[in-house]
């Protein structure tokens, strides 16, 4: 066996988006549906449907809302699936945070703490607030982090905002 047939092992915790293997978060998703019993049809069908928003990359907010409904469902049973799932997606999405429809944004670090998409918005709004941006009638949306970004580094506002 080559060296480059050995198997990739599991991105670690801080793998940022510049380095990270894109396939990471896909080999998880296709671990659970390749477990026979791990979910049943209709979770199958939002694993599957999960899976397609990673690959894309195109609706963040989207992608974080079915994987806050798949954790759910299924993070009691696959406890160590999800961590590395929320690691993967804290590491790859960025919420972007104006503080007025005028006024530029500024990208907030993504925690999945919570189970429920309100709940992961509100905090995003904290942490901004906590940045000292003045939030009047505050605009939150969701980008992934570009490939050749590094999540820490500063970056004009992707498309989340603009459809906002």
């Amino acid at each position: 066996m080559k060296v480059t047939d050995r198997p990739q092992p599991p991105c670690a915790d801080t793998c940022p988006a510049g380095v990270c293997r894109l396939s990471c978060s896909l080999e998880v998703v296709d671990e659970l549906l390749s477990t026979p019993g791990a979910a049943s049809g209709d979770e199958v069908d939002l694993l599957l449907d999960f899976r397609s928003l990673l690959r894309a990359r195109r609706d963040a907010e989207a992608t974080l809302r079915l994987f806050c409904d798949l954790r759910r469902r299924l993070e009691q049973r696959h406890y160590l699936a999800f961590y590395r799932l929320r690691r993967w997606l804290e590491n790859h999405i960025v919420a972007e945070v104006s503080p007025s429809r005028s006024e530029n944004c500024a990208q907030v670090p993504l925690r999945l703490q919570f189970y429920c998409m309100e709940a992961v918005r509100r905090q995003c709004l904290c942490a901004a607030m906590q940045q000292g941006l003045p939030l009047v009638t505050p605009r939150l949306g969701f980008s992934f982090v570009p490939v050749t970004q590094p999540v820490s580094s500063p970056a004009v506002c992707g498309p989340a905002l603009a459809r906002s």
